[in-house]
């Protein structure tokens, strides 16, 4: 599970409708965060993914090594222009 939240780390808001690039070992998909800024993805094979916000060039991307059993989270923190 990982959450989209815009504005500054003391004040988080949830972004829906925010688009997620997972990119893994079966390929890439884009994901939507739900209304609170969530997004969910189950039964991910093991492997190295990556995961960044699409179309926003100065998030950060996450990179992390999926092992079978694993649990994993990351907040993204869109930052105001």
């Amino acid at each position: 599970m990982a959450r989209v939240y815009d504005g500054q780390p003391w004040v988080r808001k949830p972004v829906p409708g925010a688009q997620v690039l997972l990119h893994g070992p079966n390929g890439s998909t884009v994901l939507t965060t739900n209304a609170g800024g969530i997004y969910d993805v189950i039964g991910l094979p093991p492997g190295r993914y990556n995961v960044e916000l699409v179309n926003h060039h100065d998030s950060e991307v996450y990179t992390f090594d999926l092992k079978t059993g694993d649990v994993t989270q990351a907040t993204f923190l869109i930052k105001p222009e």
